[in-house]
């Protein structure tokens, strides 16, 4: 028996900010794309966890400091009010793989001579 499909959702409901069965998001990759991702997803979901993983540990460094890697207006704000509270920038590859349930790739794609 096939399930009925769910009513259409109204404006108003999808502009609210998701609050599903997701409670953790993995960000693979801290770098332009990553990080300023996994922010916005820790501002915009406040009752989700967000880990981010980046392979270079000074990444990972210069965004648990003062200065985020990456210059956006706002950013650095925004990095300071969701770390530590629903935002980690972590080294540990496997916490990211074993806690997240959804998992965002955003590292660099290698180029090659055919393309």
């Amino acid at each position: 028996r096939i399930a009925p499909r769910p009513a259409p959702r109204t404006a108003r409901q999808a502009a609210m900010p998701f609050e599903g069965p997701v409670t953790c998001v993995g960000v693979i990759g801290a770098g332009h794309v990553g990080g300023p991702t996994a922010v916005m997803i820790a501002i915009k979901c406040p009752k989700i966890r967000v880990l981010v993983y980046d392979a270079d540990p000074r990444k990972v460094s210069a965004w648990n400091g003062t200065e985020p890697p990456i210059y956006e207006p706002g950013l650095k704000q925004k990095v300071e009010d969701a770390r530590g509270t629903n935002l980690w920038f972590v080294s540990d590859l496997s916490k990211v793989v074993t806690e997240a349930e959804v998992i965002f790739v955003a590292v660099t794609t290698p180029l090659k001579k055919d393309g």
